[in-house]
């Protein structure tokens, strides 16, 4: 519950101005970063996030939470919900390769 706690804190808040999140080496898995997605749905300050992690045998974001934030990031459903998305993250930086 921590993740969504401060997804939602620093991520949601209309009030929050962070560009840059560095949540590298945290332990991040599919289910936070799932979390993550949802909280920058409406987000239009953060520009880089880092994730990932530098710790042999850490599971880490798989092709699957990969999924949650491409599908955030760039929504089809309507014309309105691109609107209101994200317009400013232009970086996501991982220590593992990204999926096509």
């Amino acid at each position: 519950d921590g993740w969504r706690v401060f997804f939602h804190l620093v991520l949601e808040n209309p009030k929050s101005r962070l560009s840059v999140l560095d949540i590298s080496d945290c332990g991040i898995e599919d289910e936070a970063i799932g979390l993550f997605a949802n909280a920058i749905r409406r987000n239009c300050t953060l520009e880089i996030v880092e994730v990932g992690s530098s710790h042999e045998g850490e599971r880490g974001v798989t092709e699957e939470g990969w999924d949650s934030v491409t599908n955030v990031l760039c929504s089809k459903t309507s014309i309105m919900e691109t609107y209101l998305s994200n317009h400013t993250l232009y970086e996501i930086s991982s220590s593992e390769p990204l999926p096509d």
